[in-house]
C-alpha cells in the first residue's frame, strides 16, 4: 500500500507523463516512434500501428530500429521517461544474457 505522499507524488508523475504524451511534437518517424511506445510499451505494437494505421511501410522500421531509437541519447522529457522504463523493463532479459555469456 501506498502512503499519502506516494500517491500524490505517483499522480503528479502520471499526469505529466499523460500530457508528454498527449501534446508531444511529432517531426520525425523518431518522434513518432517515442510517442507510440509511450502509448503501446510494446514493439511489435508500435510496427502494427505505423503499418496499419499510418500507412508508413519503410524496410528500416524494425524492432531492432525502434529499440535504437529508444535507447539512443534522450532528445526530450517524453524520451527520456520511455528510455527509462524501457531499461527497467528489459532489465531481467539483460541480466540473463550478460550471466550466460
Amino acid at each position: 500500500m501506498l502512503s499519502y505522499q506516494e500517491a500524490i507524488k505517483k499522480l503528479e508523475e502520471l499526469s505529466t507523463f499523460i500530457s508528454l504524451v498527449d501534446n508531444y511534437p511529432i517531426k520525425s518517424v523518431e518522434d513518432l516512434i517515442i510517442q507510440q511506445y509511450a502509448i503501446y510499451n510494446s514493439i511489435s505494437k508500435v510496427i502494427r500501428h505505423l503499418t496499419v494505421t499510418k500507412n508508413i511501410h519503410h524496410s528500416k522500421i524494425t524492432p531492432l530500429y525502434i529499440k535504437s531509437i529508444i535507447l539512443s541519447k534522450p532528445t526530450t522529457q517524453l524520451h527520456s521517461m520511455v528510455r527509462k522504463e524501457y531499461l527497467k523493463k528489459t532489465r531481467p532479459q539483460r541480466r540473463r544474457t550478460k550471466i550466460s555469456d
